[in-house]
C-alpha cells in the first residue's frame, strides 16, 4: 500500500487538463448544484443529510457483548459448519481458529465502525434494506438508533466483511487504480444505480465514507460523502486535476483537538462496490498452510489513542509499521491496514522469509502504551495468538523482540514488567498460557499431531507435549505451572447460542427500485484509459 503525496489547494490551473481529465469532464455538465456548493454537477445519486445518514456518530467497541463481532457474526458471514464443530444448530462450539479471530477482530473494532456504517447506509439508501426492518417506525435512516441491537448487529456485521478475502481483493484491486480514474469509475457507477464505500488511507490509518455526488469545481473534482465521524454534514474530498493526488480537509483530529488534513495519491484511495459484498465469502481462518503459504502477522489495538506499531526484522530486511506508515526493504512483502483508528494492521511475509523478531512498539515514550492482540500464521506451526502491554519501546528506539521464529520454533518473549496472554489453536485444540514478566514460552513445529511447549523462567524450565485434537472436536487446554512442572488441563468449551446464517446477505429483504439519479445527458463509457 502506498501512503504518498501532498495536492495543491491552488485554484489556478498550471496546465491543460491531459486526457484522463478530459475524459471525467466529457461526463459532466454545466448545470450549478446549489446544495453541493460552488462549482457544476458531474453526478448525484440523491443521497441526503440528516435524511439517508445514520443520526450517530461512529463508535467502537461496544459495552454490550453482543453489539460487537459474535460468533453469530461470523456464522452469518461464513456458515455453521465453518464457524463451529458439529452439533446441534442452535448451538455453537466455535473452533479454535474462530476464537482467536473474535478476539482479533473485536480489539480492531475499537477503532471504529466506519466500514460498516458506509455500507449499510449505501444498502438503505439503494433500497437493498429498508429502515422498517430494524424499526417499524423508521421511515429513514436518520430515525435508526445505534441502541437498536438489530441496527448495532447489522453494522457490525457489514464492518467485518472488509476483512474478508473477497472484499479485501475489489478494495485492493480498486487501490491499483489512480484517483482521477476512480472519479471516472465514481461517475460511471452511480450513474448506472450502483453503490459504493470509499477509503481513504493516510500514515498509518484508513477510514471509509459513503461518496454520493461529483462536480467540478476549478482544478478539482469533488467527491461530496457522508462521513460517519459528521453526521449531518455533507463533506468535500478534493481530486486534483493537475496533480492526480486527493485532499479530505480536516479528516481527522489530533489528540489536541486540532484538524488534520488527510493528503494521498494513487494506492491509499478506493472504490469498494456493494457486489463485491455479496457472499458466499471463503473463510479467512481455514486454509490449510504449507511450505509455500506465506506467513502473516497482525496487529491490532484496544485503545484508539494509545496504538501499538510493528517492526519485523529478517535476514532479508525489515518491515515497519510506525505513526507516518508502513515501509518495507523485504521483498514482496506487503502491509494492508482496516479502516479505524487503530484497526487490524497485517503484515503478509513471502514463504522465504523463515527467521525474523517481531517487536511491538508505541507512538512514543511520553505517551503510554495501550493492549494489543497480535497474531502469526507461520506454516509448519500452530496459529499463535498474544494478547496483552507488548510494547515497551517507542517506534524509533531499540527494542526487544516479543517473538523469535526460527525454523525449528517459535519463541514469545514476555516484556520485562509486564505479564501477557498466550494463545495456539491448531485443529481441534485452543491451549492458553499467562506469560509473567520476562518469561519465555516455547512452542515447536507441529509433529505427529502434537507440539512440544516449554516454559522457562527465573526459576522455571519445563517441557510438555500438547497433543492436537481432531477438527471435528474442539478441545480447551490450560498450561499451567506446578511445582515447577508444566500441567495440562483439558476441558471441554462451552457452547453459545446460535440461529441459521441469514440470508440474502445478511438481512431478508425484497428487493426495491433505487432512488432518482441525477446525472448528465451524456452516456457514459465503461472504457478507462491513462494518458500517453
Amino acid at each position: 500500500m502506498s501512503l504518498s503525496a501532498c495536492t495543491s489547494t491552488s485554484t489556478t490551473p498550471t496546465t491543460q487538463p491531459n486526457a484522463l481529465v478530459a475524459r471525467v469532464m466529457s461526463h459532466c455538465t454545466d448545470i450549478a448544484a446549489p446544495e453541493l456548493g460552488p462549482g457544476t454537477l458531474c453526478i448525484d445519486n440523491g443521497f441526503r443529510m440528516k435524511r439517508d445518514d445514520f443520526s450517530f456518530a461512529n463508535y467502537g467497541r461496544s459495552p454490550r457483548a453482543d453489539d460487537n463481532v459474535t460468533a453469530q457474526t461470523l456464522i452469518d458471514l461464513l456458515g455453521y459448519d465453518t464457524v463451529c464443530v458439529p452439533g446441534p444448530t442452535n448451538e455453537c462450539v466455535v473452533r479454535p481458529t474462530a476464537v482467536q479471530l473474535l478476539e482479533s477482530w473485536n480489539t480492531a473494532l475499537a477503532g471504529g465502525r466506519c466500514e460498516g456504517l458506509a455500507a449499510l447506509s449505501t444498502r438503505l439508501h439503494m433500497s437493498l434494506d429498508e429502515p422498517q426492518q430494524f424499526s417499524r417506525t423508521a421511515n429513514r435512516t436518520s430515525d435508526l438508533s445505534s441502541r437498536d441491537p438489530d441496527v448495532a448487529e447489522a453494522v457490525v456485521y457489514w464492518w467485518a466483511t472488509q476483512l474478508i478475502d473477497e472484499v479485501k481483493r475489489a478494495a485492493s484491486d480498486s487501490r491499483l487504480k489512480s484517483p482521477l480514474q476512480l472519479v471516472d469509475e465514481l461517475i460511471q457507477g452511480l450513474s448506472h444505480k450502483l453503490g459504493y464505500t470509499l477509503g481513504l488511507y493516510f500514515e498509518s490509518q484508513g477510514h471509509a465514507v459513503t461518496p454520493f455526488a461529483v462536480t467540478q469545481r476549478d482544478d478539482f473534482f469533488v467527491i461530496h460523502a457522508y462521513d460517519n465521524n459528521f453526521p449531518g454534514k455533507r463533506r468535500e474530498i478534493l481530486v486534483s486535476k493537475i496533480t492526480n493526488t486527493w485532499t479530505y480537509l480536516g479528516a481527522s483530529t489530533g489528540v489536541d483537538g486540532t484538524p488534520i488534513d488527510w493528503t494521498g495519491a494513487k494506492g491509499s484511495f478506493e472504490l469498494t462496490s456493494m457486489s463485491s459484498r455479496q457472499g458466499p465469502f471463503t473463510c479467512p481462518f481455514c486454509r490449510v498452510p504449507n511450505e509455500d503459504t506465506p506467513t502473516v502477522i497482525s496487529l491490532a489495538s484496544r485503545d484508539a489513542q494509545q496504538p501499538g506499531f510493528l517492526r519485523v526484522t529478517s535476514r532479508q530486511g525489515v518491515a515497519e509499521m510506525t505513526p507516518s506508515g508502513f515501509t518495507t526493504t523485504i521483498k514482496d512483502a506487503t502491509f494492508s491496514v482496516s479502516k479505524g483508528a487503530g484497526g487490524l494492521a497485517t503484515l503478509t511475509l513471502p514463504s522465504s522469509v523463515v527467521d525474523f523478531d517481531i517487536e511491538v512498539t508505541r507512538r512514543s515514550a511520553d505517551v503510554p502504551s495501550g493492549d494489543v492482540v497480535m497474531s502469526v500464521e507461520k506454516p509448519g506451526f500452530a496459529r499463535l495468538q498474544l494478547a496483552g502491554n507488548l510494547a515497551t519501546h517507542a517506534w524509533d528506539e531499540t527494542s526487544l523482540p516479543v517473538i523469535s521464529a526460527r525454523k525449528a520454533g517459535i519463541t514469545v518473549l514476555a516484556p520485562p514488567l509486564q505479564s501477557i496472554s498466550v494463545s495456539i489453536a491448531r485443529n481441534g485444540t485452543l491451549a492458553r498460557k499467562r506469560l509473567d514478566a520476562a518469561e519465555e514460552f516455547h512452542i515447536s513445529r507441529i509433529s505427529d499431531q502434537s507440539i512440544t511447549i516449554s516454559v522457562k523462567g527465573v526459576s522455571v524450565d519445563s517441557t510438555a507435549t500438547l497433543p492436537i485434537a481432531t477438527s471435528n472436536i474442539s478441545e480447551h487446554v490450560d498450561i499451567a505451572m506446578n511445582n515447577n512442572e508444566l500441567v495440562l488441563t483439558t476441558a471441554a468449551p462451552t457452547s453459545v447460542r446460535a440461529r441459521k446464517a441469514r440470508t440474502a446477505n445478511f438481512i431478508p429483504r425484497l428487493r426495491q427500485s433505487p432512488r432518482s439519479t441525477t446525472t448528465s445527458t451524456t452516456v457514459a463509457s465503461i472504457e478507462i484509459s491513462e494518458p500517453d
